[in-house]
């Protein structure tokens, strides 16, 4: 794998395992990591490898779909367009995931909070955009 590639691989990693440690302190009882087999911060890592694997696996599906053009019709900046397609994928991901808690130590108590989390996992993707070189 190419030096730039794993740096961002990584630096995706660690923000959204960071950004789920953040949002399980400020959303106690309705964003817990952890359960009695996995330690919090164990399942923060393993969501957020899980996380930016997903993420990976989805890029090359909506790059080659129609979902881009679809959505011109908002006249929303690329980048921008760009971010609300992530946050769809963010927050649908987290759902998902929050369905396997007892492997995986992330709960969820609504679609509230996942919402949530899925835009606070956006802007931390979106941290480690700005900031890793691309070329």
């Amino acid at each position: 794998m190419e030096q730039r590639k794993l740096v961002g691989f990584l630096g995706y990693w660690v923000a959204n395992a960071f950004v789920l440690v953040v949002a399980a302190a400020i959303f106690k009882g309705n964003v817990v990591l952890g359960n009695k087999d996995i330690s919090g911060p164990f399942a923060a890592v393993v969501v957020g490898l899980i996380v930016v694997l997903l993420t990976y696996i989805v890029e090359p599906i909506i790059a080659k779909s129609n979902i881009k053009r679809s959505l011109k019709s908002l006249k929303l900046k690329e980048e921008n367009l760009n971010g609300l397609i992530y946050f769809v994928v963010n927050v649908v991901i987290v759902w998902v995931l929050k369905l396997f808690a007892s492997v995986l130590g992330m709960g969820i108590s609504s679609v509230l909070y996942a919402v949530l989390v899925g835009g606070l996992l956006t802007l931390g993707q979106w941290a480690v955009y700005k900031t890793v070189p691309r070329k």
